[in-house]
This record gives structure tokens, sequence and C-alpha cells, in this order.
């Protein structure tokens, strides 16, 4: 996200980072109980445009493993609840150019990466 790498399941973004922040999306009652933390905000990935579902983990929860740990698994609990996205016209979408191509049935019952809906994308320089 914004050149930041970035964890999605099924198309929805659950985490990821900015800059020096950690930023996990939650519901509603998870956002409050984050906010209410000392240092935890509403993420602004540009001064005054609020990313309403987006939250900033305080850096005093960040460098605590379990802590984040637990966060992180509730933004990736609440990504896995919405409804999938479907990417929309362009290559990738119509299976031309670099898109990652059709879907193929792994050899054996083997989980390719990502099996689970979930993936990791973005990163500084990063290019698909």
């Amino acid at each position: 996200m914004f050149g930041y790498p970035a964890a999605f399941v099924n198309g929805n973004m659950a985490t990821g980072l900015h800059q020096e922040q950690v930023i996990v999306r939650l519901p509603a009652a998870e956002r409050k109980a984050l906010l209410a933390k000392p240092g935890a905000r509403t993420f602004e990935p540009m001064p005054g445009r609020p990313m309403v579902e987006y939250i900033v983990v305080p850096p005093n929860l960040v460098v605590k493993a379990a802590a984040l740990h637990g966060w992180i698994v509730k933004a990736v609990a609440y990504a896995r609840s919405l409804p999938p996205k479907i990417k929309k016209g362009g290559p990738a979408a119509k299976g031309v150019g670099g898109a990652k191509g059709p879907a193929v049935s792994p050899p054996s019952g083997a989980r390719p990466p990502g099996a689970d809906g979930g993936s990791w994308r973005g990163g500084p320089g990063h290019r698909r």
C-alpha cells in the first residue's frame, strides 16, 4: 500500500506498513478498543484523508510481539469476513500479459502459497 508491504485476504487489505507505522484494518468494536490505547489513531495516509477502518498500532504495542500478533490476527479475521474483491477489467483480470494465469489444481492435494486467500504484496520498489 502506497509503496509499502501489505497483507491481503481475498483482495481485502488486512494489515500493512506505512513509513514507520503498522496499520491494521478492524471492525468498529475492535477499532474503538485499539483507539482507547495511548498512541493509537486513525490512519491518515495524507493529512485530512482518514481511512476510517484502519488504525495505526501504537509503537509501544508494535514492540510487544504477542500484543501485535493479537491485533494482526483480528485484522486478518475481519478482512476474511468481508466479501472477496473481484478484479475488473485490465490485463490481469483478462488473463493477458503479466497476469498470474489461470488457477491450476496443485498436485497430490498440496496447497500452493496463498491458498488460504492471503498474500503479501507491495514493498518499496515492488513490481508486478
